[in-house]
């Protein structure tokens, strides 16, 4: 393809998934849920049913877009959405608001795995998926700017003009993301290069199942488990970590420049991550990282004036891992499953996350926040023997090729 198209192509992702990504209204919608006379506890419900129709639609919506296409996955996504936004002006009460998160939970599984196996195979199809990390990073960065300024809009939107006004750009910039999609172009198979890992047909009926049961895939799941667990510590502690810093007499204002602050590092991060990954090997990146990570959030309760630094360093070391392990992982599933492939990696994560919200909520009631956090911290010790074993076996098999990059 000409590099030009290549261009578009790349830009018109970016502008669809920042789009897809970004919420005016995530910073403010549950002080309008709680308005409208939906309680707390029903409020506390909506949230679960969300996350549950994430975790159920996960491994469907993995399927679907192998079968059908990845860019018809994201459509739907898109469109899931619109109809989740139309309810806010339809609507008040808990039972549509109830369908309507479901809705918004499906829209997020058909999201996962959909947006990075069309941008890989992409790539792929052009010879050039060593251009993932870059490209991938790139992607999530300017999504976090967008999420950021999306929040800072919604804020400002509801203060100067009305819900309903919110709401309705919210569904506009979910029309626009929907009717930039329609132009990315999806990779057909004939186009993408097969190897070895790519001889599984799709007409198999447990094609997945049979991948997972290989060699490769059976070395995949410690690799999946390790950083599911890794994961399930690291996302709590982003959430949990207002009330740390709260119970240190942290000002609102201070806790709350921290947070934007992680964002916006985050976004600055991603784009080294395809420097870091040339330079150090993606097993000691992991070592390294995991050690200081594990560190970092044991002494966190306990670092006095310190805490605030901490933590912010805390949630921005991942960065990198987290960009070169979607590309390390991508680079061993089939082309003709590889979304199912996310969507099976998204729905370990998901479920241990969810059970991580349950244990920390349950400990730190009966033990304390600090006690808490700092035995979350043993957690990723234990994870990191599993996520090395299966990138020992993994390695094992030999390095791939390098290929030629797009940019």
């Amino acid at each position: 393809m000409k590099p030009n198209s290549n261009l578009n192509f790349f830009w018109v992702y970016y502008s669809a998934m920042s789009l897809l990504n970004s919420d005016v209204k995530r910073g403010v919608f549950i002080i309008y849920i709680l308005s409208i006379g939906i309680n707390n506890t029903e409020t506390g419900f909506l949230q679960t049913s969300l996350f549950i129709a994430m975790m159920i639609g996960e491994l469907p919506s993995g399927f679907l877009a192998d079968k059908y296409g990845r860019k018809l996955a994201l459509i739907c996504s898109f469109i899931f959405m619109i109809l989740y936004g139309l309810g806010y002006l339809l609507f008040s009460t808990f039972t549509p608001f109830l369908v309507m998160f479901i809705l918004n939970g499906l829209a997020f599984s058909l999201q996962s795995g959909s947006d990075q196996a069309l941008l890989y195979d992409y790539l792929k199809a052009n010879r050039s998926e060593k251009s993932f990390i870059k490209i991938n990073s790139r992607e999530k960065a300017i999504s976090a700017l967008a999420i950021s300024a999306s929040m800072a809009l919604g804020g400002w939107l509801k203060d100067e003009t009305s819900w309903q006004f919110l709401f309705l750009v919210f569904i506009f910039t979910k029309v626009v993301g929907l009717l930039l999609t329609c132009f990315l172009t999806e990779a057909k198979p004939s186009e993408i290069p097969l190897d070895k890992r790519d001889n599984i047909s799709l007409t198999e009926k447990n094609s997945v199942r049979h991948f997972f049961l290989s060699k490769k895939g059976l070395s995949l799941l410690p690799l999946f488990l390790g950083f599911a667990i890794y994961e399930a510590v690291l996302t709590p502690t982003y959430i949990y970590g207002q009330a740390l810093l709260n119970t240190a007499e942290f000002s609102l204002s201070v806790i709350g420049f921290a947070y934007a602050a992680i964002e916006l590092t985050n976004a600055v991060l991603y784009n080294f991550s395809d420097f870091i990954s040339k330079k150090i090997k993606f097993t000691h990146l992991v070592i390294i990282t995991w050690l200081i990570l594990s560190a970092s959030i044991f002494l966190l309760p306990v670092s006095g004036d310190f805490m605030i630094f901490v933590f912010y360093s805390t949630l921005c070391l991942p960065s990198f891992v987290d960009m070169i392990y979607m590309d390390y992982v991508n680079n061993h599933y089939p082309s003709l499953i590889r979304a199912s492939c996310i969507s099976v990696n998204s729905f370990l994560s998901s479920a241990l996350i969810s059970l991580s919200y349950v244990t920390y909520g349950f400990f730190i009631e009966k033990e304390g926040i600090s006690l808490t956090f700092q035995c979350s911290s043993i957690l990723v010790l234990a994870a990191l023997p599993l996520a090395l074993y299966g990138l020992f076996q993994l390695n094992s098999d030999g390095n791939q090729q390098e290929k030629p990059t797009l940019l």
